[in-house]
């Protein structure tokens, strides 16, 4: 029998302390029942749904929260009862139930104004960016994360300062107003240093990374990637370090290395959104360097993901890189087919961006397709007017 690698046994480590935590809470739970301890009871649900959530565990997570939220309002604590609000607000978001978490996040907020809770008032705010965020509705993210940095820096709370810096930046980014997007991510970074907050400095890295990437400042971009990496590395930030591999792709070869690492990290912690943003860089780097066909496995497999995840964005991102792909392959029509599809997603999502592309892209195939058939219909002309009479 192989012996297991560190990888192997880091990730048992960890669902075995994550399943350890959730038994104790479950025994909390049922010892504070026996007390009457309604107090400790919500905290176990509390944390029950946390912990369901980090493992993307949505509809248990919900359950957890909402018992909370029962034992909270029963015994009017309202501290617990916002507590619960936002659990259930991120929940939701993160199931992509995003009018249900804007629901949830618009209660924590009244209960927290009523108490003159500014952190959770600020939680609330944050939850409410990031919700409007993706449902590209970016002036209202920026009003949330606005009000959320105004109250944190009043309070002086660095951690939450550096949240609302970091969403301003990502939906400047998304408006691709890049500089913009870089200033707030570079305030972020300060204060992830001045605090030495290594997680928040190395996804402030990251994100810097991307938007010098997307502002075609690729050598910053690679830098950024590059410092983002060191300091996973270091912290054994699985996370960060995937994220760190997919953005430092600067050489064909590299490029292949860091996504298949990449890879390999994101299918060992099932995680399925960094999986697929993976399977997207290699079709990227193959189609780059001209291997279609691996980079249509590549790109499908991306897709095939993306739709057992309902992830509409992660969908459209898929078809808009098939479509490409195929165009570089000269198959107009299978490209047009794949622009639609990404079109449509689009609307739905109102993402003009996404859409404008894929609508750019049609209109333009369109235009090379219909031209070929002219001439291939000239040529038969000629050929014909040139073929001899047999008799």
């Amino acid at each position: 029998m192989e012996q297991e690698s560190d990888k192997d046994q880091q990730l048992k480590a960890y669902l075995n302390n994550d399943q350890i935590q959730r038994e104790i809470e479950s025994y909390e739970i049922e010892n504070a029942k026996q007390r009457k301890d309604q107090a400790h009871e919500t905290k176990a649900h509390l944390r029950l749904g946390y912990s369901y959530q980090l493992n993307n565990q949505f509809q248990t997570a919900i359950k957890y929260y909402e018992q909370a939220l029962e034992i909270a309002k029963e015994r009017k604590d309202q501290d617990q009862e916002t507590t619960a609000y936002i659990g259930l607000g991120d929940a939701y978001e993160l199931n992509n139930q995003f009018q249900t978490a804007i629901k949830y996040y618009e209660q924590a907020l009244e209960i927290a104004k009523e108490r003159k809770d500014q952190h959770q008032e600020t939680t609330a705010y944050l939850g409410l960016g990031v919700v409007y965020r993706l449902k590209n509705q970016f002036q209202r993210a920026i009003r949330y994360y606005e009000q959320a940095l105004e109250i944190s820096r009043e309070r002086k709370d660095q951690d939450q300062e550096t949240m609302a810096y970091l969403g301003l930046g990502l939906v400047y980014r998304l408006m691709n107003q890049f500089q913009e997007a870089i200033k707030y991510y570079e305030q972020a970074l300060e204060i992830a240093k001045e605090r030495k907050d290594q997680a928040q400095e190395t996804t402030a890295y990251l994100v810097l990374g991307d938007a010098y990437g997307l502002n075609n400042q690729f050598q910053t971009a690679i830098k950024y990637y590059e410092q983002a990496l060191e300091i996973a590395k270091e912290r054994k930030d699985q996370d960060h370090k995937t994220t760190a591999y997919l953005g430092s792709n600067n050489q064909f070869q590299t490029a292949i290395k860091h996504y298949e690492q990449a890879l390999e990290i994101a299918k060992e912690r099932k995680d399925q959104d960094q999986e697929t943003k993976a399977y997207l860089g290699l079709g990227e780097a193959y189609r780059l360097n001209n291997q279609f066909q691996t980079a249509i496995k590549y790109f499908e497999q991306a897709l095939e993901i993306a739709k057992e995840q309902k992830d509409q964005d992660q969908e459209t991102t898929a078809y808009l890189k098939l479509g490409l792909v195929y165009r570089s392959n000269n198959q107009f029509q299978t490209a047009i087919k794949c622009y639609k599809q990404a079109l449509e997603i689009a609307k739905q999502l109102e993402n003009k961006h996404k859409g404008n592309i894929a609508r750019n892209a049609i209109e333009e195939l369109s235009r090379i397709a219909g031209a070929i058939e002219d001439k291939k219909s000239e040529n038969l002309v000629i050929f014909q007017q040139k073929e001899p009479v047999i008799t």
